[in-house]
Formats: structure tokens, C-alpha cells, sequence
């Protein structure tokens, strides 16, 4: 005898079971690491932390600690070479090759051999004389005005009485620099007594163009400066030549100087409240203000213990963080794998979970190129997996309701 409602009974349990199938089928998926159906911002934290011996780079995950800050922080002034810094500034009277001089003899005799003192315009040749009619080919390169107007003053006292010369300095070609790049007016710049140095150059050109005029100052400070002397080039951050006197460097005849200015960045996505391409205005950002900067991590989605920061670093920084980081082997490795740029790959992951990682967060600093990458918490996919449960759930009851479709009866 059958009562009432064995029916709806049956469908019932015969929808639960298949409910719970679903279930088990789904969990079982997401928990057992086959979750890459699943939508993701990108890789989860066992994919980052398990290296792959075959994969294509080879790179080391290092764990943000307070020896990884010390390894890693450039020192606060950044300047030129030594060599350079070291060099005193060029004697402003003395000349050189291409240089214009203005000539003028006054003679004591009423015909003499110039009549009048009318000026001689004379050029340094390469040779580094200047030729004076009377007087010959006069040595000038290398000294000064005065010195040069004596010397033919002597000359010609043997054919005019008591000659009085002066020598003045029309147009100082031998005392220039180049200056390029994101100045106001790029060109050629004289040197002079009181425009011998870096600074003034570049405020002779125009100062420095801001990347992004709209960005302000910031963005000039970020400009970097390049000097070129013979074979031999060095750089500095303008910030580091405003901030010391020593960076203020003297320059030398035929120096060129490029200005750089390019806006810097560094990337930012994962489970944060913010991200995308993010503005590298000054070199202290830390990744706790890089964080706070877009709004912090996302309290629903991040895992705090998986915040990631990607970035290439150089040999010497390598050495700093070798043996106890894990680098003995990577140089071999990445010699036998394709190049992807300049710098040692290497992953840091900071554990956003004691105070103390608040500290060290606030003291690692955010460089050009850096991608900081937060990703999702373990039971995120899961919750992606019962979203994707509870429409099949719907689904089934649905097509038990109707008739001739009582499955398992």
C-alpha cells in the first residue's frame, strides 16, 4: 500500500542525493588543486611558491624579512661616480682652440703701424695660436687673456713705441657644453665663471621638463641626468643633485648632458581594492604605503599570507641575500634558459599577519618595474565553487517538478 506523499518523498531524496553528487563533485575539484576552470585574477599562492623544475624561467621565492629590507634598500642619496664628483672646476680666463678674441693695440706715435686702435678679430686655431699682424703667430690656448696681450705687446715693441694691448673674448667656443633631452632650450651652453656647474647649465637651458607638466614637481625630481665626458658616462637622480652639494658637478669644455625625464611606474592587481599601473613619484614608497595607496587588500577575497612583489634583481643584490635565500644554483640556471631581461628573477612574499610584518611592509620600498600581486584566499574558490552549485541545485529541483520526470521512481 502506498500513502500519500511517497511520491514527493521519493523526488526528494532523489533530489538531495543528486544535489550532494553535484557538491562532491565540484568540492572535490576546487579542493583537489583542479580549480583552473575557475575564474582567477591570476596565479593562486601554491602555484607561485611551487617552482617548476621545467619551467621556462627559473626564479626564487624569498620571504619579505628584515635581512631581505637590508639586502634590498638603495642608499638614500644616489649620486654620480667619484671621478667625477672629484673634479675642480676649469680656471674661467683661460682659452681655448675656437675661441673669438677681440684684439686692440694703442700706439704712442701718431702714424703707427695700426693706425688707431681699431679692433683685430682673431680665432684660436687648432693649432691653439692666434695670428696678429706684426706680431706673428701668437701661442693662446691654455691662457689667459691678459697673458696673450703682454706676449704681443713685447712683440711688437721691437717695431712701434710702447704698444699698449688688450685682448678680450668675443665668443668662448672652446668653453661649452651640450645640454639634451627634457630642458626648456637644449643647445650649446658657454661656460663662464659663474656658469661652470651642473646646475646652473641646466638652468641656463630652460630647466628641467617635468614628464608630466599636469604631475608638478615631483615628477621633474624623478628626471634623471646623464653626463657623457670623452669615454666615460655617468648618472644621478635630479632629486639626488638638489639634495647634494657634492652631485652639483663642474663640468668641462665638450661635456654633454642628457636629461631624462619619464614618468615611473609599477604595477598593482590581485585582490586589492585598486590596482592597474600605479605612479612611481618618489623612490621611498614602501609596499605598505603602495597598499594603502589603493585602498588596501580586499577583506573578502585576499589572502594576506600570499601578497607578492615580482622583480629583477642585480648580481649584487643576489650576493647580499646568497646563501640563505636560496640563490647557490639560479645564475646556472637562468644561463640555460631564455634571456627575459636584465636582472635575476626573484619573487619576495610578505606574510601581512603580526605587527612585525607591518614594519617590514612599511620598510621595503616599491621600485621601477615592480609588479605587487595579492592573491585570492583558499575558501575564495570555494565560494566560486557554490556559486556555481547553487543555479545546478535550482536546476535539478526544477526538472524533478515535473511530470514524468520523477528520476530514481
Amino acid at each position: 500500500m502506498v500513502k500519500r506523499g511517497d511520491g514527493h518523498m521519493s523526488q526528494f531524496l532523489t533530489t538531495k542525493r543528486a544535489s550532494r553528487t553535484i557538491v562532491a563533485v565540484l568540492a572535490m575539484t576546487a579542493l583537489g588543486g583542479c580549480a583552473g576552470f575557475l575564474p582567477n585574477r591570476g596565479p593562486t599562492t601554491d602555484q607561485i611558491l611551487n617552482v617548476e623544475s621545467d619551467a621556462s624561467i627559473d626564479y626564487r621565492v624569498v620571504q619579505m624579512d628584515p635581512s631581505a629590507v637590508a639586502a634590498t634598500t638603495e642608499p638614500g642619496l644616489v649620486g654620480f661616480s667619484g671621478d667625477f664628483v672629484s673634479v675642480a672646476p676649469q680656471s674661467p680666463d683661460l682659452l681655448g682652440v675656437g675661441d673669438t678674441l677681440e684684439i686692440r693695440v694703442w700706439e704712442n706715435v701718431e702714424d703707427g703701424l695700426f693706425g688707431g686702435p681699431a679692433p683685430i678679430t682673431s680665432i684660436i686655431g687648432s693649432n691653439g695660436h692666434v695670428v696678429v699682424p706684426y706680431a706673428g703667430s701668437v701661442h693662446a690656448s691654455g691662457r689667459s687673456p691678459e697673458s696673450v696681450a703682454r706676449t704681443i705687446a713685447s712683440r711688437l715693441e721691437e717695431q712701434t713705441l710702447k704698444p699698449q694691448v688688450t685682448v678680450n673674448v668675443l665668443n668662448r667656443a672652446s668653453r661649452a657644453v651640450s645640454v639634451q633631452g627634457a630642458v626648456g632650450t637644449p643647445g650649446v651652453i658657454p661656460l663662464d665663471r659663474f656658469n661652470n656647474r651642473l646646475l646652473a647649465v641646466l638652468a641656463q637651458a630652460g630647466g628641467v621638463r617635468a614628464a608630466n607638466p599636469a604631475g608638478g614637481r615631483d615628477d621633474a625630481h624623478g628626471s634623471r641626468v646623464m653626463l657623457r665626458r670623452g669615454g666615460q658616462t655617468t648618472s644621478a637622480y635630479l632629486e639626488d643633485v638638489y639634495s647634494d652639494p657634492a652631485n652639483d658637478l663642474a663640468l668641462r669644455s665638450g661635456d654633454v648632458i642628457i636629461v631624462e625625464s619619464r614618468p615611473r611606474y609599477y604595477n598593482m592587481f590581485g585582490a586589492i581594492r585598486g590596482g592597474g599601473r600605479q605612479s612611481l613619484d618618489r623612490r621611498d614608497i614602501s609596499v605598505l604605503n603602495a597598499l594603502s595607496a589603493v585602498g588596501g587588500l580586499d577583506d573578502q577575497t585576499a589572502n594576506p599570507t600570499g601578497i607578492f612583489i615580482f622583480r629583477k634583481e642585480s648580481e649584487e643584490t643576489i650576493a647580499k641575500l646568497t646563501p640563505a635565500k636560496g640563490f647557490e644554483d639560479v645564475n646556472k640556471a637562468n644561463a640555460e634558459k631564455p634571456n627575459f631581461g636584465d636582472g635575476i628573477p626573484v619573487v619576495y612574499q610578505l606574510a601581512l599577519n603580526s605587527a612585525e610584518a607591518m614594519f617590514v611592509a612599511d620598510s621595503f620600498h616599491v621600485r621601477e618595474g615592480d609588479t605587487i600581486y595579492v592573491t585570492n584566499a583558499p575558501y575564495t574558490q570555494f565560494r566560486k565553487v557554490l556559486s556555481i552549485i547553487t543555479p545546478a541545485l535550482g536546476t535539478v529541483g526544477s526538472v524533478n517538478s515535473l511530470p514524468g520526470t520523477n528520476f530514481g521512481n
